[in-house]
């Protein structure tokens, strides 16, 4: 079963359209995610925050449970990550975007013409990182 999240564009330029975000399959979401967790090694960024000690003192990737607090984390890694790389993860988060038309209906979005907004492309990608990265916080709080 997909999951799909509307994002409706409250300021800007961009105000009033919306714009839905789908979750990646199985195996692309996969790919992407752990794409996504190498090149965040390799950039050799203090990722301590997405880290924490169990009760052996070993070191434990505690996910991205906190997305407050994972967001500057991220930004600082994509820094040091291959800009040919950064970009390509980033052009996947949008590749399954729609655009919901005035009538109802929804097509693939055009880049050039549905977004006219930085701001808005980035609330994208942002709302399709807590789509495609949800399971990090299935169950965290039950």
């Amino acid at each position: 079963m997909s999951t799909t999240k509307d994002v409706t564009i409250e300021e800007g330029p961009d105000a009033g359209k919306t714009f839905i975000v789908k979750k990646m399959g199985l195996l692309a979401g996969d790919s992407w995610a752990n794409r996504v967790a190498l090149s965040l090694c390799k950039s050799g960024v203090d990722i301590s925050g997405l880290t924490t000690h169990d009760e052996r003192g070993n070191v434990v990737f505690r996910g991205m449970l906190d997305m407050v607090g994972v967001i500057p984390v991220a930004l600082k890694a994509l820094g040091g990550v291959e800009e040919d790389k950064a970009l390509g993860l980033l052009a996947e988060l949008i590749k399954d975007v729609k655009f919901r038309l005035p009538n109802g209906f929804e097509r693939p979005v055009i880049l050039e013409s549905d977004i006219t907004s930085i701001s808005t492309l980035w609330k994208i990608r942002i709302e399709s990182l807590k789509v495609n990265l949800d399971f990090l916080t299935a169950g965290v709080t039950q």
